[in-house]
């Protein structure tokens, strides 16, 4: 779901949003992962961040968008 609303509901300008924001996620993934130093520094916040949120009892499975949007802005800090 994104931002509360199921992808099946979007427009078809929303999809197509998504579809793109996708692509470059999955471009930027990529990249990171050939990036040993740079996947390791993330493997090691997305560690930490899994702590906090089993510390509040929250499983990364059960996140809200609003709440990965959250975290993953916390890990570009």
């Amino acid at each position: 779901m994104m931002h509360g609303m199921s992808y099946s509901k979007m427009s078809a300008e929303d999809k197509k949003y998504h579809t793109e924001s996708d692509v470059r996620t999955l471009v930027e993934a990529g990249e990171i992962k050939k990036d040993k130093a740079r996947y390791k520094r993330a493997m090691a916040k997305v560690k930490e961040q899994q702590e906090a949120l089993k510390y509040v009892g929250m499983d990364m499975g059960e996140m809200s968008y609003a709440q990965y949007s959250k975290a993953r802005k916390s890990m570009a800090a």
